[in-house]
């Protein structure tokens, strides 16, 4: 039986694992705010592909207490520069746990390379309308597909089982050979509709798409984020942008996640979605002033 631990059961994190426990995994949840609810009561789970309740095989709020050894690491922590991702990976990684961030963000890997060299490391990209309702209630409101790899390029044999799984759950997954190209194309709608939806007190993504003035901002700043990717050496497909516009205005009206971080005064992945793109830039003395104006006054609400 394969066995999972997923760090950080928010969203997007309780959601996938999930999935996976219904088809035999073993999940175990490593959360904090939820963990006397989940612990007692597990998760509930409304979901556009169905609605079901999830019992973790073990529900922890301190990693010191997992015993087992992990197949698989869920790493679906909010990439925050306060939360060390391999200080929470380290007292429970065994010598063949591959390890998964399913999390925002661009060049968000290097920390976990350099302090686990000889672990298997799956990058992981969602796309998701997916909400933590309450305590112990996680909302699935549309979409869900997911698209994995191994960093930095590649595809494990691994890999291609744990995709295997979620497919079979129901979970629309892709393997891809070049899973920092598709980080890149995730970044292009993130640094557009996360920071303008804050930015905007409020605005859904329908809202944002139907002034004529956000909607040029969100194409400027997409187009910013793919002059950035090709430099990185990954030259974005050329229709990148008007796919992204329209699979926006296809789906239903949804407040992003910085959003939904905001509303809850809860701090906001402004550096994995905006500040790593930007730094990137000044490395490479490239202009980025819609990516950096978003920057500058989202900062003035975190």
């Amino acid at each position: 039986m394969t066995k999972i631990l997923v760090i950080g059961a928010g969203a997007i994190g309780g959601f996938y694992g999930a999935k996976l426990s219904q088809v035999g995994a073993e999940v175990s949840i490593f959360c904090r705010s939820d963990f006397e609810v989940v612990k007692k009561s597990g998760i509930a789970i409304k979901s556009c592909f169905g609605d079901f309740h999830f019992t973790p095989k073990k529900t922890l709020c301190d990693l010191h207490d997992y015993e087992d050894e992990a197949d698989f690491i869920l790493v679906a922590t909010k990439v925050l520069p306060e939360i060390s991702v391999t200080d929470l990976i380290a007292p429970v990684l065994a010598k063949n746990s591959s390890i998964i961030l399913l999390q925002n963000g661009i060049h968000i890997e290097k920390n976990v390379v350099n302090a686990f060299p000889n672990h298997h490391l799956i990058s992981g990209i969602a796309f998701a309308c997916v909400s933590r309702e309450g305590s112990g209630i996680i909302n699935h409101q549309d979409y869900g597909r997911l698209i994995i790899g191994d960093f930095p390029k590649g595809v494990s044999q691994k890999t291609i089982e744990l995709a295997e799984m979620w497919k079979k759950s129901g979970v629309p997954c892709e393997v891809s050979e070049n899973i920092q190209m598709e980080r890149w194309k995730k970044l292009v709608w993130n640094a557009a509709f996360n920071p303008i939806s804050v930015l905007t007190h409020g605005a859904t993504t329908d809202k944002i798409l139907s002034s004529k003035a956000t909607k040029n901002l969100v194409k400027n700043v997409m187009q910013e984020v793919c002059i950035l990717a090709e430099i990185d050496g990954f030259k974005l497909p050329k229709d990148v942008i008007e796919k992204n516009l329209e699979a926006t205005l296809k789906m239903k009206p949804y407040k992003t996640s910085m959003l939904l971080d905001f509303e809850a005064k809860r701090k906001m992945e402004i550096e994995a979605i905006l500040g790593n793109a930007i730094n990137f830039a000044k490395r490479k003395s490239v202009a980025t002033p819609y990516l950096s104006s978003l920057y500058g006054l989202l900062t003035c609400y975190q």
